[in-house]
């Protein structure tokens, strides 16, 4: 009778997935996701998986686009004005940069900044080529600001390890040219958010602002201290027994994803590695699991 009950409906798998956007220019269908929770023969474990599916954050590429546009707006009121004399005309005192590497997430996230907010797209440049170019300014305030783009904050401990390399090579040219520096994110969760901001007020450098667009519900975690998702604090624990199980069998060291964050987030373009890895990973061969978004690795 549990078993029975348990039984995911097409119904509410087509509901479940109506709103969601294309996942690297591809539909997720309702065959994808009825095959990707029959990787679990027990129709009580699939309503788990499927409760899951129902509290994903998925952020679209549209959506994204307006974040950004938000975030260069405030950003925008902390920098001299800037006229566009013609529609071609693009912004070249603004530097757009990412501290992930070339060919991540937030190369991409940059790339979309600078053409969403009229930047010349000559002005997005790799974190190694930073040093240089502040090298070679000779005027103080020519540059306005150096943006650094990202996709999301997790636990905060990449970031943070990102901006003390960035200080560590830049800091100091920085200082005398008089830049600011603004981080802009478009998601994070709330201990991330506190974790980098908490980094930044020990930084010896007063002109740096970090800007997220959405701080991450609680209810697009997995498992936070409350019952959250689930009904009860039973159903929670045997719920994360499951996924953990499954976790292991794809990535050993990170069964809830990366440090542990257990985010239930997707973008339209890539699943983070802070999320599920049953979302976005294939389990090893002796236990094989498909993800249902399969996430790019560079």
């Amino acid at each position: 009778m549990a078993e029975d009950k348990a039984y995911v409906s097409s119904e509410e798998i087509v509901e479940a997935i109506k709103l969601w956007p294309n996942y690297q220019s591809k539909q997720v269908s309702a065959e994808d996701v009825r095959a990707w929770l029959g990787q679990r023969p027990s129709h009580i474990e699939q309503r788990y998986l499927f409760t899951i599916l129902q509290n994903l954050r998925f952020f679209t590429d549209n959506e994204i686009r307006e974040k950004l546009g938000d975030i260069h707006s405030s950003i925008k009121r902390q920098i001299p004005d800037f006229v566009q004399r013609r529609r071609s005309h693009t912004r070249k005192d603004i530097i757009v940069t990412y501290v992930d590497g070339p060919g991540k997430s937030g190369a991409s996230y940059a790339s979309l900044y600078a053409e969403e907010n009229g930047i010349n797209a000559q002005n997005v440049m790799e974190i190694e080529g930073l040093k240089g170019f502040l090298s070679s300014q000779k005027e103080s305030n020519a540059i306005a600001s150096i943006i650094i783009v990202d996709d999301i904050i997790g636990t905060g401990n990449t970031m943070k390890g990102n901006l003390k390399a960035f200080f560590s090579n830049h800091l100091d040219r920085l200082a005398e040219l008089g830049v600011r520096l603004d981080i802009a994110v478009i998601a994070a969760t709330q201990k991330g958010d506190v974790a980098v901001r908490r980094y930044l007020e020990e930084v010896e450098f007063e002109n740096v602002d970090l800007r997220i667009c959405e701080v991450i519900d609680e209810n697009h975690i997995a498992f936070n201290g409350q019952d959250g998702i689930w009904s009860s604090d039973s159903e929670k624990n045997i719920a994360k027994e499951l996924i953990q199980d499954i976790g292991y069998s794809i990535q050993k060291n990170n069964p809830l994803g990366y440090g542990d964050g257990g985010l239930m987030v997707v973008f339209s373009r890539n699943c983070p590695n802070n999320s599920l890895p049953l979302l976005h990973s294939s389990g090893k061969k002796e236990s094989p699991w498909r993800p249902l978004f399969p996430r790019i690795m560079h």
